[in-house]
């Protein structure tokens, strides 16, 4: 029941909501990550691999809290 009352609320929403959500995600952190890479090798003299590592982890830290946000959303 739970499962149909999620998929019929989100098959509501707005068309494309879910695409334009991803779309924006992925603009800000491809923004964000354009911007510290000069800050990370510049500023703190990182190498491409300390740099690489940083946002990968980076990214998945604001993932996560995206996914728990949704969560939340969704309660």
């Amino acid at each position: 029941m739970i499962k149909d009352v999620l998929h019929n609320t989100l098959n509501n929403l707005e068309d494309g909501l879910a695409a334009k959500l991803k779309d924006n995600y992925v603009q800000l952190i491809e923004t964000y990550n354009e911007n510290l890479v000069d800050i990370l090798k510049r500023g703190f003299g990182m190498r491409k691999e300390e740099v690489f590592d940083f946002l990968c982890q980076s990214e998945k830290t604001a993932h996560e809290y995206c996914i728990s946000e949704l969560k939340i959303v969704f309660r």
